[in-house]
């Protein structure tokens, strides 16, 4: 029997459990092609090649939801997967470990991963990509399932550069996702893929966009958040909640709209409006107004230190986690 019989064990004619809907899509798109199983942690990642709607090769976890159970649970389960351009005759090893380490991360930290969300890595993909990020979307041709177990999405990573990434986050990453597709079809993953907005057409829409909607992003997770009700208040974020309060400040609260930052144990809420911290245990909901937004923007940085504000008394103090 061969990997492909171990794995996907279990006969199609008669679903039993959740794995059997996601064998039948598989066999529905790909046919009988045995595909290539890498096991680099508890979920097994799945290659095939495709050559609809062009030639690529297709990646996709086994084993995120509930795969061998009947019973069914609430709420939506996932599987993610991932596209690159077929340029081998074999599909390389490095989509695949990429996936499975989002698993990891899925499974160590009980975090969903949804269309609109993103990871960024800060490091290359894979040797010397020009990528160092991923976006999520729902999989533009496996879409969502009905399983035995309830439904499970089919969760679509797409590799971004971080000239991508800035634009998807100070303006939507479903939308972003989706111009993207109009000048790379199928969202293929090329490692040495130049960012999007170095093709005129695409900067040109990009740049109208951004422009007249600001950001749909309300909120981020941050490692580390702290607060003191202190006169100044202070404020404490890592160098990467900077980089977002930067956003926040330009492509929301300049457009009226709020933001929050979330840890594990506190929460800072921006809104927009005159200058206000309410304090509870573990939240700090602060108004800013114009004018402290337009000083936030002209001297505000992400390198670590104190900046202390003069038009209202906050001070935000900048910490690398890494030291």
């Amino acid at each position: 029997m061969g990997a492909f019989q171990r794995l996907f064990k279990g006969s199609l004619r008669a679903p039993e459990v959740g794995g059997d809907a996601i064998k039948e899509v598989f066999q529905n798109n790909f046919g009988d092609q045995e595909p290539i199983i890498y096991e680099y942690g508890e979920v097994p990642v799945v290659a095939y090649s495709a050559d609809d709607p062009l030639p690529h090769f297709f990646y996709s976890t086994f084993g995120i939801s509930r795969v061998n159970s009947s019973t069914p649970v609430a709420g939506m389960q996932t599987e993610l997967t991932i596209r690159i351009p077929r340029d081998e005759a074999l599909p390389p090893s490095w989509p695949a470990k990429l996936l499975n380490r989002v698993a990891q991360y899925l499974s160590r930290t009980d975090n969903p991963v949804e269309p609109g969300h993103h990871m960024d890595f800060d490091l290359p993909l894979t040797d010397d990509s020009t990528l160092t990020s991923l976006i999520f979307v729902t999989d533009p041709i496996m879409g969502v399932i009905d399983t035995k177990t309830g439904f499970v999405r089919f969760t679509y990573a797409i590799g971004m550069t971080p000239t991508d990434l800035n634009d998807a986050l100070i303006w939507d990453a479903r939308k972003f996702a989706g111009v993207f597709g109009e000048f790379f079809p199928l969202g293929l993953t090329d490692p040495d893929r130049a960012p999007l907005r170095d093709i005129d057409k695409a900067r040109s829409i990009l740049d109208d966009v951004i422009g007249r909607q600001g950001s749909s992003l309300s909120a981020v997770m941050a490692n580390y958040l702290d607060f003191t009700d202190d006169d100044p208040l202070r404020l404490d974020l890592t160098t990467t909640s900077a980089e977002h309060l930067l956003r926040a400040v330009r492509y929301r609260i300049k457009f009226d709209r709020n933001f929050a930052f979330v840890s594990r144990k506190k929460w800072v809420e921006m809104v927009p409006g005159e200058f206000e911290a309410e304090f509870e245990k573990d939240h700090l909901r602060l108004g800013i107004p114009d004018q402290l937004a337009n000083e936030i923007l002209a001297t505000f940085g992400t390198r670590p230190g104190a900046y202390a504000m003069t038009t209202a008394p906050l001070t935000i103090h900048v910490i690398d986690p890494t030291r």
